[in-house]
């Protein structure tokens, strides 16, 4: 069959037909509808790319601000604790402190949840 089709092919350009510089332009046309195709899907997973990186950096944002804000409550509460140390009582500034830390502390294991989840949810589609 494929010789039938190189023949016809042949006979067509011998009548004169189909020219040299027409296939020539054809077979251009296939090439670059090829390349276009590629560099198309490139383009998408290139886009992907960067839409998950800039995911992970508002994650990490978010992760750096919790870290932050539990690092002052327990600098807070090291001090409160330090100040009642040395005045031999506690005192409402250390009772603060430390509701500021559990405060904290409750909101990263939320985000800890939440990623656990979202993570849970990524690898199950």
């Amino acid at each position: 069959m494929e010789g039938n089709a190189i023949t016809g092919l042949l006979q067509a350009i011998a009548a004169g037909e189909i020219t040299l510089t027409g296939i020539a332009m054809e077979i251009t046309m296939v090439i670059l509808a090829i390349f276009s195709g590629y560099g198309a899907n490139q383009t998408r997973k290139c886009k992907k790319a960067v839409e998950r990186s800039a995911e992970r950096a508002a994650l990490r944002a978010e992760e750096n601000l919790l870290a932050m804000m539990m690092t002052s409550a327990n600098t807070e509460l090291s001090i409160a604790t330090a100040m009642a140390y040395q005045d031999g009582k506690p005192d409402g500034r250390m009772e603060r402190a430390l509701a500021a830390a559990e405060e904290t502390q409750k909101e990263y294991q939320q985000f800890i949840k939440e990623m656990a989840a979202k993570k849970m949810m990524m690898h199950r589609d």
